[in-house]
């Protein structure tokens, strides 16, 4: 249920059709919360996301910035937590005070 990219060294020598066990832990070196670029606006210098406010309606957030993992997520050090509701900050209908519809990211990203 939740997209992953795995990379393999090319000193495993894998072929076509090999066959490989992965296995997921949530203790690693990489604590934090990441979120994809895609989900990370950036204007004037200053770095921003969209979640839904306690109304309901679009809030824009500016966010402090870390590391980048993988060449692909941003780190987030403040303020996000794990319980705020983001929104996909494209489109002309993305700003401040719009209405929000809860979906999830397999719609997104039509899974």
């Amino acid at each position: 249920y939740y997209p992953f990219k795995a990379f393999v060294s090319e000193e495993a020598d894998l072929q076509a059709g090999s066959y490989v066990s992965m296995s997921y832990s949530t203790a690693s070196a990489e604590q934090g919360i990441y979120l994809d670029k895609a989900f990370v606006r950036t204007e004037k210098g200053d770095s921003f996301i969209f979640v839904r406010g306690a109304d309901g309606k679009l809030e824009k957030r500016n966010v402090k910035l870390g590391k980048v993992l993988w060449g692909s997520y941003y780190e987030i050090l403040s303020p996000l937590s794990e319980d705020d509701l983001l929104a996909f900050p494209y489109g002309k209908h993305v700003k401040a005070g719009a209405p929000t519809v809860e979906s999830d990211i397999s719609t997104l990203y039509s899974y």
